[in-house]
């Protein structure tokens, strides 16, 4: 008798213990955006340079920068609207084509489980060079990754993206041929700054919890 009661307690420990386990894996992969602000305003430019690598070359830019607005503290999702000049394209033929990156009203749409949605309202991203045009439609593509920096007001939130499988189509001349391709990447790091409606910066992060 002595002995199954032990057994049976034993059990229990064991059953509480995978409980706890479960519970704390649960909160670790339920990540949130979080701000000081109820309204905040989000900036963010490149650090170092965005790539954009399809089968033609690799797309970078000069300036990259990014702008969003959040209305509550703890929004489920952010929506950025990115911004693109002075680019190129270093074709895979060695020669470096000036190109325009027109977003057409596009946006990302960032999850702060790692998922980043495109969305546009009508046309397509178009990344035209000269005799090539790259055509970037609607789609989810993972990942990136959210560093927190800072403390209090200062906080911030490195993004850096290793997102790999983009859908992509090139037109009839440009290098590496033509039709719709599903091997494009975008990598590079985002540093932002968060601001309330008076311009104060404000902390924002994201949390693992």
């Amino acid at each position: 008798m002595t002995r199954n009661l032990k057994a049976l307690g034993l059990a229990l420990v064991a059953a509480g213990a995978l409980v706890a386990l479960a519970a704390s894996s649960a909160s670790a992969i339920n990540p949130q955006f979080h701000s000081e602000a109820e309204h905040t305003i989000i900036t963010g430019s490149q650090e170092g340079n965005n790539t954009f690598v399809v089968n033609a070359g690799t797309v970078h830019c000069s300036t990259a920068t990014f702008e969003g607005t959040a209305s509550v503290k703890t929004p489920a999702s952010l929506t950025i609207a990115p911004n693109y000049k002075s680019c190129n394209l270093t074709a895979i033929t060695l020669e470096t084509l000036e190109a325009v990156v027109d977003m057409n009203g596009c946006h990302y749409l960032f999850t702060p489980g790692g998922e980043v949605h495109l969305t546009c309202p009508s046309a397509p991203i178009r990344v035209t060079a000269p005799l090539c045009t790259v055509t970037v439609h609607p789609q989810t593509v993972q990942k990136v990754d959210y560093i927190n920096n800072g403390a209090g007001s200062t906080r911030n939130v490195t993004v850096t993206s290793t997102a790999t499988g983009l859908v992509y189509t090139q037109s009839s001349t440009c290098p590496g041929g033509s039709g719709t391709f599903s091997n494009g990447t975008y990598n590079g790091s985002v540093g932002t700054t968060c601001e309330d409606t008076l311009k104060n910066q404000v902390g924002c992060w994201r949390s693992t919890e």
